[in-house]
């Protein structure tokens, strides 16, 4: 990931303003990792729900899914 931090602060003599942009430059790429760690666990619940899924139709079709003890 690449940071760009620009001073604006004029003659650099004040680096309050170059602190403020590299802490908010790291919160930023705190949050984009976390997002990424959602991501990555969003695309393996969907892809067990779908497994999941098929699953479930495989045995359904199959009468697997009948129950024993309920009288069908």
């Amino acid at each position: 990931m690449c940071s760009i931090i620009v001073d604006i602060g004029g003659d650099g003599a004040d680096s309050s303003p170059f602190l403020e942009q590299e802490e908010i430059v790291r919160r930023v790429n705190t949050l984009l990792a976390f997002a990424d760690q959602i991501e990555a666990r969003v695309t393996t619940t969907q892809e067990r729900t779908k497994q999941l899924r098929q699953s479930i139709l495989e045995q359904a079709f199959s009468g697997r899914l009948v129950g024993g003890g309920l009288g069908w």
